[in-house]
Formats: structure tokens, C-alpha cells, sequence
């Protein structure tokens, strides 16, 4: 009885991984993460995962290995850890996201983050998208019709700055305003 209890969690390594299917499945050593000896593989091991939330594990992640019942032959893995990515000096309450390429979108009590670590940010299938802030801040240019014929907002600034009419003088009349009614 006691031996079946002490098989109900382990820890292992991830060596393959299989996301093709309905369930993920993956080959694993159990048992300590240390020096290969005395490690068992198993195969096509399922892992449960959080609904919502797309994770492929890196290989070599760590995995915690659960047995139903004590039952080794039924093994399904409910955890993964890859401590090299994994960003830390995180605070009590932060989460996020986070891949192997550093690629980090953290919610933190100073405000969302989304570090895209040099990669492309795409949004796709999107009927609009709506920003509602008071401030919009570009580092950069910002392109219209990417696609097609580009239009760039830094490229219309500057031929405005130097558009100039000829033979114009200046002087402080207007002409009023205008009718649209016409």
C-alpha cells in the first residue's frame, strides 16, 4: 500500500512531444533528474493541461508525473517547468505568459506588459480593433493599406512640411465660414 502511494507523483523530463492529436502526448524519463541511470521512459503520456491555455513544453522541461490509483501504467503528467525560460522577480500576484524566445506578456500591479522580444505582434481575423485610452504613443511610423499601396503618416508629414503655394501672400482676412447647406 505504501509503495503504490509513493508512486502517485513523480518528476520527469520531457524528451518528445506530440500536438497532433486531441490530447497531447509525450515521452518522458521518470524518476530522477539527474544522471540518465535508473530513469524509466514512458511513452505516449497525456498531459493535462489548463483549458485556455496553449502550452507545448520545451523539450528537457521538467514534468510532475501523476499515477490514478498508484497505477504507473496509466502515468499522465498535470505539470511542466523549464527553468531556463521561466522569467523570475515576478511579485505576489503578477502572471502571465511567456515562450522560449522571451517572448512575455505580463499583467503586474504597474500595468500590462507585452514584450515581443524583436518578433512580429499579428492580429488576425479581427472585424475592427479598438484602442480606448487617453494617450497613443508610436515610437515609430504607422502605415496604412500595408498590403497595397503603403501610406505612411511620417511620409505625409514630411510633404506637408515642405508643401508650399507660390505667389501667395499672407495677411489675416478670412473668408468666413462655410455653407454646407449648398
Amino acid at each position: 500500500m505504501i509503495d503504490r502511494l509513493l508512486t502517485l507523483l513523480r518528476v520527469g523530463r520531457l524528451k518528445l512531444v506530440d500536438d497532433d492529436g486531441v490530447i497531447q502526448r509525450m515521452q518522458a524519463f521518470e524518476g530522477d533528474l539527474g544522471a540518465f541511470g535508473g530513469q524509466r521512459i514512458i511513452d505516449k503520456v497525456p498531459y493535462i493541461g489548463q483549458f485556455g491555455l496553449l502550452s507545448v513544453p520545451p523539450l528537457e522541461a521538467e514534468l510532475l508525473l501523476a499515477a490514478p490509483a498508484g497505477d504507473r501504467t496509466q502515468t499522465i503528467a498535470i505539470g511542466s517547468n523549464h527553468q531556463p525560460s521561466r522569467p523570475t522577480g515576478n511579485k505576489p500576484g503578477d502572471s502571465g505568459l511567456y515562450d522560449v524566445r522571451r517572448q512575455l506578456l505580463t499583467l503586474a500591479e504597474d500595468g500590462t506588459t507585452i514584450d515581443a522580444a524583436g518578433l512580429q505582434v499579428t492580429i488576425r481575423n479581427a472585424s475592427k480593433v479598438r484602442i480606448e485610452c487617453d494617450l497613443l504613443e508610436i515610437t515609430g511610423d504607422l502605415v496604412s493599406r500595408a498590403d497595397g499601396v503603403r501610406v505612411s503618416l511620417n511620409g505625409l508629414r514630411d510633404a506637408y512640411d515642405v508643401h508650399k503655394h507660390p505667389g501667395v501672400a499672407g495677411g489675416g482676412s478670412s473668408t468666413g465660414t462655410t455653407d454646407h447647406s449648398v
